[in-house]
């Protein structure tokens, strides 16, 4: 049986990051050391570095009988890291955290990093590629691919419904708070938008077919492409009922995500396993997610 890291080659951290401090959990290689270093951090929910039922835990000592170091940390005003985190919003991703657990990995000596993160933490490490310079790799699981709601999605309501919701105690107590006044007025936007292409349609033949929407949105695109025509491998992973897996279908087989696969090429690689990955619910989905990053680095270095 191959021996695992434990807590002896387990250091408390803690960094800065903005004006906070973030803490963190550094797990140093058992085997001969890679020079390799591993972020991984998880999605929102107020979830700490530890990620659901010690997923990352397991992973970090898993990682350091391959020969890796790992840090895992806690978002800003979550766990032990200082700050007030109030919600997470997909277009105002925490690249702030990311660059500054690159910058302590540098700083002790790390030459290459890999960044691996579920759901908002994928969009998020995703979002902070060109903030670390010293990229060796990229890992997401079960990421977002819309940085706002489905067109559908606000069409299913009228506009009287959305009035009713506007008018409840909380919303408008949340328009004293900068981001979720910021948030409120992207729904009102899209929502207006939806109601005006509505009335185009209307007023134009109806047997002309609109565009084809754009998939996945530019801020989930853009990155990807960047990474891979640098020359770093990327690796995409979803569950077949991840609640984001049609999107992934539909960019992958008919949007910008598929050209992008064509020209990254062996540098990319998808993976679809079967159930729901997004919630990491069951144990059975969490050792996957443990075993597909072992075995994708093991590729890599």
């Amino acid at each position: 049986m191959t021996t695992l890291g434990t807590t002896q080659n387990e250091t408390p951290v803690f960094f800065p990051a903005d004006g906070e401090m973030l803490f963190g959990i550094l797990s140093e290689p058992i085997a001969d050391p890679k020079g390799v270093a591993i972020i991984a951090v998880p999605g929102g929910g107020w979830i700490p570095s530890t990620h659901r039922n010690g997923m990352w835990v397991r992973l970090a000592r898993a990682l350091a009988a391959d020969g890796y170091h790992m840090l895992r940390f806690d978002w800003h005003g979550v766990g032990e890291s200082s700050g007030l985190l109030e919600h997470y919003e997909l277009s105002e991703p925490f690249t702030g955290d990311i660059a500054a657990a690159a910058d302590y990995l540098t700083s002790i000596g790390m030459t290459r990093i890999v960044l691996v993160g579920t759901c908002f933490g994928g969009r998020t490490v995703n979002a902070s590629t060109a903030q670390v310079t010293n990229l060796a790799g990229l890992a997401l699981f079960s990421a977002p691919l819309r940085d706002k709601p489905k067109a559908e999605d606000l069409q299913k309501h009228s506009l009287a419904w959305f009035i009713k919701q506007a008018l409840q105690p909380k919303v408008i107590k949340g328009l004293f708070e900068k981001r979720r006044r910021r948030t409120y007025m992207r729904l009102l936007k899209l929502k207006t938008q939806s109601i005006v292409n509505k009335i185009l349609r209307r007023s134009t033949n109806r047997n002309t077919t609109s565009s084809r929407p754009q998939i996945a949105s530019t801020a989930y695109l853009q990155p990807l492409d960047e990474v891979t025509a640098n020359g770093i491998p990327v690796l995409l992973v979803y569950g077949d009922g991840d609640d984001y897996y049609p999107d992934f279908v539909n960019a992958r087989d008919r949007g910008q995500l598929g050209e992008i696969m064509e020209r990254a090429g062996e540098k990319m690689t998808s993976i679809v396993v079967p159930g729901d990955l997004h919630s990491f619910a069951s144990l059975e989905s969490q050792d996957l997610t443990v075993a597909t990053v072992r075995e994708w680095l093991a590729k890599l270095f």
